[in-house]
């Protein structure tokens, strides 16, 4: 079953990949389990979403399509004891982590970018050696050790301010800015909103520092680059998981993982405005592709 948190056109773009991507593989290459695969897909308003979830057992797999399923599910997980397994896709790591979700029944495909791939990125798009900015709010703060570590790793300095309020983002930005040389925009909504976007973009390009961005919606709004993964790019990779599952005869989940699949935007004016000279997008992320495995 597949339970999505709406009827959002983000969701349907995802189920629409998904069913492509599942139907195609059980037709070139049918598992056993592909015979007797029933798709239910369906969202949390369906009233009978509970009762039919009381039919499950360990061999069936729920998943969950962005915050509010997720949020439901691991809800009637805990107080009705729902025994199938569930991977919960579309929601950033923070939110997985802020449920607690650590049983063996469980999984997860994160939305957001592994840090070791934003960092290998950023010495793509940066002449010379990369000094990293990042702004760090309260879904992010978590992340401070583990952006470290991988910065290191890399031999890219790293320069963190941490935000408590969106007060304080305005002067936390500015002293970052006067100290790095790209801003890695991470998906922080207390930072990064509607609200704040516009006046944090402005910022970096008169201090000439570009920004890598999370969507493709904040190349539009100014961003120099992002990295991101589409709704069709998780959907494919829930099918992944799913063949996985149904191929496996202890069907075991794997640990939570982030995106495999990913594509790259590229903001031109911005590029030239700044005097960043950038190879294409496609050419970008096949240099990213290299040393991941796939």
């Amino acid at each position: 079953m597949l339970i999505k948190s709406g009827a959002a056109n983000i969701y349907q773009q995802l189920v629409q990949s998904f069913e492509q991507e599942i139907k195609k593989s059980c037709l070139k290459k049918p598992v056993a389990a592909c015979r007797t695969m029933v798709l239910n897909i369906t969202d949390i308003s369906d009233s009978d979403l509970d009762e039919k979830l009381h039919g499950f057992n360990r061999g069936d797999l729920v998943v969950t399509v962005g915050k509010k399923a997720a949020e439901w599910l691991h809800d009637k997980r805990i107080n009705h004891k729902h025994k199938a397994k569930a991977l919960y896709t579309l929601i950033p790591k923070s939110t997985f982590k802020q449920l607690s979700i650590s049983d063996k029944y469980s999984s997860a495909i994160f939305l957001d970018q592994p840090f070791e791939r934003l960092v290998r990125f950023s010495k793509l798009i940066i002449p010379g050696d990369p000094y990293i900015g990042a702004l760090l709010g309260p879904s992010t703060t978590q992340y401070t050790n583990e952006l470290a570590i991988t910065a290191s790793r890399q031999n890219v300095p790293l320069i963190l301010e941490t935000v408590e309020s969106s007060e304080q983002t305005g002067g936390k930005l500015r002293k970052l800015l006067s100290k790095s040389n790209v801003l890695l925009a991470l998906p922080d909504p207390e930072i990064y909103n509607r609200k704040s976007v516009v006046g944090i973009l402005l910022s970096s390009y008169h201090s000439q520092v570009p920004v890598i961005g999370f969507s493709s919606g904040y190349v539009k709004a100014g961003a120099l680059t992002a990295v991101y993964s589409s709704p069709g790019d998780i959907g494919r990779q829930i099918s992944d998981v799913v063949k996985s599952f149904l191929g496996s005869t202890s069907r075991k989940l794997k640990q939570p993982a982030h995106p495999v699949y990913f594509r790259i935007s590229v903001n031109e004016n911005v590029s030239k405005s700044m005097g960043i000279s950038l190879p294409s997008a496609e050419s970008l992320e096949s240099q990213l592709l290299k040393g991941e495995e796939r």
